[in-house]
């Protein structure tokens, strides 16, 4: 999370700008909702998740509704709940849970106008990678450890950018590179794992011969871009 660098830019600045540009009104959210596939009928996915003043700010234990006046952004409501998290795969019974909870309402105009010293939230992969100077990426594990739709959403934000169909007047502005990364994904069968748990995300200090791990390799695997770009077109 890039929370350091919008602490320290100027409401100017690039990620400030794309969290108010997405913030700007219907369409604009529409946009986005489509290059993440989402669907604006519920209006539920936050662009950005504002943190509670109670000190919150686990975007899993958030949840949002987004109300318009008209084609204008009114308000954004923030519901934070107790939520389980990732599960444990080495003792499912062993449940860890992020506690939180607190409701409020974020005014429209406070995104649209958007400064996080004012407001501190935590903005979507999407927006936020597109500030990343990258030219290839390796996905972990997608299609059984990794989420596919990540990916797409990822790609097909990339792409619309190439296309100038999401935040067009601020490439030029703020020289935001709209080009598509090569992206390999590490071969899920080919995933270091641990010999006795089976799980891939132990410590490696759990790991009694690393020698035998490291022998066994990786493969990473070309992910074509076209195969992870969403219809663009209006639902």
């Amino acid at each position: 999370m890039p929370l350091t660098i919008l602490d320290q830019e100027s409401p100017k600045d690039i990620l400030h700008a794309l969290i108010q540009e997405s913030h700007r009104d219907y369409e604009a959210i529409e946009r986005v909702y489509r290059c993440m596939g989402r669907s604006m009928k519920k209006k539920k996915t936050l662009l950005t998740v504002p943190h509670s003043e109670k000190g919150y700010a686990s975007k899993r234990a958030a949840r949002g509704k987004i109300s318009f006046d008209n084609k204008k952004l009114k308000s954004v409501k923030v519901t934070y709940r107790t939520t389980p998290l990732y599960p444990n795969a080495i003792d499912p019974q062993d449940i860890s849970v992020a506690q939180a909870e607190d409701q409020f309402i974020v005014d429209g105009e406070t995104l649209r106008n958007y400064e996080y010293n004012t407001c501190p939230s935590s903005p979507q992969f999407i927006l936020y990678s597109l500030h990343s100077p990258e030219d290839a990426v390796i996905w972990h594990g997608i299609g059984a450890f990794g989420a596919s739709q990540l990916v797409k959403s990822y790609t097909t934000t990339r792409v619309s950018c190439a296309k100038k169909l999401v935040f067009k007047d601020l490439q030029e502005k703020h020289r935001i590179t709209p080009k598509i990364p090569l992206q390999f994904n590490l071969l899920p069968k080919n995933m270091w794992a641990h010999p006795i748990h089976d799980n891939i995300d132990a410590s490696i200090g759990c790991v009694d011969n690393l020698q035998d791990l490291a022998a066994m390799g990786m493969r990473i695997a070309l992910l074509p871009t076209q195969k992870y770009v969403r219809e663009l077109t209006k639902r």
